[in-house]
């Protein structure tokens, strides 16, 4: 007899095996526990979930929920590096990065952007290439 340890979202955590009285025991004191029997098979490489009173294996994701994770990382990338950048444009900056003033300008607007250029077509973010920050060399 095996017990499944899992947390409020449903993610096993644990898979516990022992004698009927053991795994009884622990479902006692574990408030999100399941018992499973010793026959169903787990792959503990791939996350796991209690649904409905039973284990089912996380779905593969959609292209379309694949870009919308891609998206969200893409926006927030763009996000900090706007925020990053920002100290580059304040009136007291230094002279020498005044002078690049008109290349940081057109580098946030590339940032600002960037999320439309590659909407609803991206899948893996490895295959984005963002806007590079202007050097001081």
């Amino acid at each position: 007899m095996r017990l499944a340890i899992f947390d409020d979202s449903g993610l096993v955590s644990q898979i516990c095996s022992g004698d009927d009285s053991t795994i009884q025991a622990m479902k006692k004191d574990t408030a999100n526990s399941l018992i499973i029997g010793d026959n169903e098979d787990i792959d503990m490489a791939r996350p796991v979930y209690v649904r409905d009173g039973s284990l089912q294996a996380q779905p593969e994701l959609t292209d379309t929920e694949k870009n919308a994770e891609v998206m969200a990382a893409v926006r927030q990338r763009c996000q900090a590096e706007l925020l990053g950048s920002d100290k580059w444009l304040l009136p007291d900056r230094p002279a020498y990065i005044s002078e690049k003033d008109s290349e940081w300008r057109t580098y946030r607007q590339e940032l600002r952007d960037f999320p439309s250029t590659v909407a609803g077509s991206v899948i893996d973010a490895s295959e984005l290439n963002f806007p590079e920050a202007p050097s001081f060399t």
